[in-house]
């Protein structure tokens, strides 16, 4: 009784958080039961022979898990491309600092829409490896 109270507190905070209408709290909760069950495989209390192991590859999970969640994708990308391009203001429109010709537009909008491209791909791959580790680790993840 005592430790399916303590669950119901393990999962209160993130349960109050949740909402139905975006698929972050999809990661948001798998987070929450991945890392629940990679410290009780860290734990004294893990009996399995590969416990470690199991809860390695949690771990991977979760550290994916982090990045689909921060969405860092276009920052992280879009941060070269605002240092060569400058920041963008506005004056009858979107306009950027370094932009000074209608060549310079076009080599900018062009750099930006293949930025914007690979952070989708990086998005895209860390799905799949998410998806790939679930269906490879999945069973085995039980002590």
């Amino acid at each position: 009784m005592f430790n399916r109270l303590k669950n119901v507190f393990y999962w209160l905070p993130v349960i109050w958080k949740d909402h139905n209408f975006d698929y972050e709290y999809i990661f948001i909760i798998l987070r929450h039961k991945l890392q629940k069950m990679r410290d009780d495989f860290r734990s004294k209390d893990a009996v399995g022979a590969e416990a470690n192991k199991r809860a390695n590859e949690m771990e991977l999970a979760i550290e994916v898990l982090d990045r689909l969640t921060a969405q860092d994708y276009i920052i992280n990308c879009t941060e070269n491309h605002d240092k060569k391009w400058g920041d963008i203001y506005w004056e009858n429109g979107i306009k950027r600092y370094y932009v000074k010709t209608e060549k310079d537009k076009i080599q900018e909008a062009k750099e930006y829409k293949k930025c914007c491209e690979l952070a989708d791909l990086q998005e895209k791959q860390d799905l799949d490896y998410l998806f790939k580790l679930l269906r490879k680790h999945i069973y085995t993840w039980w002590d």
